[in-house]
């Protein structure tokens, strides 16, 4: 009978832990994909708002409206309400997945134009157009990546 008791105990604290870590991942949401950017793009600014505090992002107090910045590296998303959303981060790794994954979409290249020594990268479909630049930070020297989505 103790064997049994224990056997449930054990199954029932397994499955618990499962359910925890299951919620505990879904709700600490923090790395940004590129279909999540490419899908809130074109939403509400309340859905794309709801979406940034999901993966754990805060919204910034300055002069620019309706820019988020993560809790846990300097990533930033901007947009407006015109259907611009640009995600900057310092993080080479991150941006390598970005591109991986924008490579891999049915994204066109178009190009590469350089203009004022910053270089610009154009992705279109259908009437969506992405802009992938690097640039240095004057403030601090470090590169920049962006993705803008138009």
């Amino acid at each position: 009978m103790r064997k049994i008791v224990l056997i449930v105990l054990v199954l029932i604290l397994t499955i618990a832990c499962k359910e925890n870590n299951r919620m505990s991942s879904s709700e600490n949401k923090t790395e940004i994909k590129f279909k999540d950017l490419n899908f809130i793009k074109s939403k509400s600014q309340r859905e794309i708002e709801k979406y940034l505090i999901k993966c754990n992002y805060n919204l910034l107090d300055n002069q620019f409206s309706n820019q988020w910045k993560s809790k846990e590296n300097q990533d930033i998303v901007q947009f407006n309400d015109k259907g611009v959303l640009v995600f900057l981060t310092y993080n080479h790794q991150t941006f390598d997945k970005l591109m991986i994954d924008l490579k891999k979409s049915t994204y066109k290249y178009f190009g590469k134009k350089t203009k004022n020594n910053l270089e610009v990268e154009t992705y279109i479909k259908n009437k969506e157009t992405i802009f992938i630049s690097t640039m240095i930070n004057p403030d601090d020297g470090k590169k920049v990546y962006s993705l803008t989505f138009i």
